[in-house]
């Protein structure tokens, strides 16, 4: 608990950094509440002791199982154990596994929140998946990816007055150990305010990771795949492409990589369900390292501000932007870890993960560019419920590209082009609905496609529309 303290002993009282400690403080997932009150130390005017009381949760071991729905990816269930305080260490464990017709996971997590004194945490995951479609709708690929992911995360935009120089200089700033007399001390107090109120920083809920991951991908194709899958397994070898994607017997391909991830995330959100006020924003590096059997980079940025529109509306601003490529022998970037877009979470009205770049099967490819913003005005529903319902009004748009050297055709074996045109984006407009049930959250939406290409006489370029909308309980 001492760890997430702001406020230390030796500097000027402040309230954004008692403020801040109490905050972190109640974050942590073995406490109920915190309150902090001020009790004057005896025999002097200007220094007072902070007490803190809390709640202590005594329950802090949980388990359960879950499930959820969407259009793209089905049901899902899930199970899981959570230890958040580790034999009384403030460590957390966790054992998690899930499954849908699609895919599969078993996870282990072990995260030390302060390791030694300091303010890095780290966290040690331990995961295997089994693939066999990324989506519904896309062309089979029978994908076994196992990691060890180690990741260091440290908290930005500390409150000032923490340091030992700080603490310092606020003695110094005092008068060190002669007393000063009480008018000079207001004054100086006041100075000192407000030096530190215009270097405080705003980043007051940033962090930063860096992590490390290895990785094996067991890439086992079988029959009736694409051709651009089976090009790239071909590339990556002395193979030569398959002249045909559905036959008995396709190559495959073990991958064994080495990447390093470089994550910041600021979130000045008021709260985090049904949030009126604020900005969350996450900045994404990911990039194999050099002799890795895939080499790529990939990019991504989203940001979601909120602002409050008189007494009763929120507007929603987001958007996002993520972008991939190989290097090196690699020819072009590995498909599982393609991007999507279509549905309710990039753009609604159209199918799930349905837009953009079609393999030789007509099928989602996905693709390494993507491109996704949204409007929304939300209101809580009328009465009691107002807490748990949120309705309004949305604009979408977006799409996914592919701007690599990916061979593209049609069924008649014509050329098609998938790379960017700002012409190719996406639009809807529609009503939506954020409901907080037991079993997660739903999310409801009906839309209306503005610029809809559902009418194309070649199959591998017609939208699939898509007005309703659903999810229950399912992250993408």
């Amino acid at each position: 608990m001492r760890d997430e303290l702001v406020q230390l002993e030796g500097t000027i009282l402040q309230t954004p950094a008692l403020d801040a400690s109490l905050r972190r403080l109640r974050n942590l997932p073995f406490v109920d509440d915190v309150n902090a009150r001020l009790r004057p130390v005896e025999g002097t005017h200007d220094v007072v002791d902070v007490v803190l009381e809390f709640d202590e949760r005594l329950k802090t071991r949980r388990y359960g199982g879950g499930g959820g729905w969407s259009e793209s990816q089905r049901g899902s269930l899930r199970a899981y154990f959570a230890d958040d305080n580790l034999l009384g260490t403030g460590q957390r464990l966790s054992f998690a596994a899930g499954g849908s017709s699609l895919r599969s996971s078993v996870d282990v997590t072990h995260t030390t929140p302060h390791v030694g004194d300091g303010e890095i945490a780290r966290t040690i995951e331990l995961s295997s998946r089994r693939v066999e479609r990324l989506t519904k709708d896309a062309s089979f690929v029978d994908a076994k990816l196992t990691s060890v992911t180690i990741e260091h995360a440290y908290p930005l935009g500390r409150a000032s007055g923490t340091s030992h120089a700080t603490i310092a200089a606020g003695r110094r700033l005092l008068g060190g150990d002669r007393l000063l007399p009480a008018a000079e001390i207001r004054e100086r107090l006041s100075t000192a305010a407000a030096v530190l109120d215009a270097l405080r920083t705003t980043a007051c809920c940033g962090s930063l990771r860096l992590g490390v991951a290895l990785r094996r991908v067991e890439l086992d194709p079988g029959t009736l795949v694409s051709r651009q899958l089976l090009d790239w397994i071909a590339a990556l070898g002395d193979a030569a492409p398959i002249d045909a994607p559905d036959v008995s017997s396709s190559p495959g391909a073990t991958l064994d990589e080495l990447a390093f991830t470089l994550t910041y995330r600021r979130d000045t959100r008021d709260r985090l369900l049904f949030p009126s006020s604020g900005v969350e924003q996450q900045v994404a590096f990911t990039a194999s390292v050099p002799g890795s059997d895939a080499e790529y980079a990939l990019a991504e940025y989203r940001v979601s501000a909120y602002r409050p529109m008189g007494k009763r509306f929120t507007l929603r601003a987001a958007g996002r932007l993520a972008y991939g490529r190989a290097y090196g022998d690699t020819s072009t970037m590995p498909p599982y870890l393609h991007w999507f877009a279509g549905g309710p979470q990039t753009v609604r009205g159209f199918r799930e993960n349905a837009l953009g770049p079609r393999d030789s099967l007509g099928n989602p490819y996905g693709g390494n560019l993507l491109v996704t913003a949204r409007v929304e005005l939300m209101t809580p529903w009328p009465g009691r419920f107002g807490e748990r319902i949120r309705v309004g009004l949305f604009a979408d748009a977006g799409n996914v590209f592919s701007t690599e050297d990916v061979a593209f055709a049609d069924a008649d074996g014509r050329p098609l082009d998938f790379g960017f045109d700002a012409s190719k984006l996406r639009t809807s407009a529609g009503i939506a609905a954020d409901v907080l049930t037991p079993f997660g959250a739903l999310k409801l939406s009906y839309a209306f496609p503005l610029d809809a290409d559902d009418a194309n006489s070649n199959p591998f370029l017609r939208d699939r529309i898509e007005r309703f909308q659903i999810t229950l309980g399912v992250e993408f």
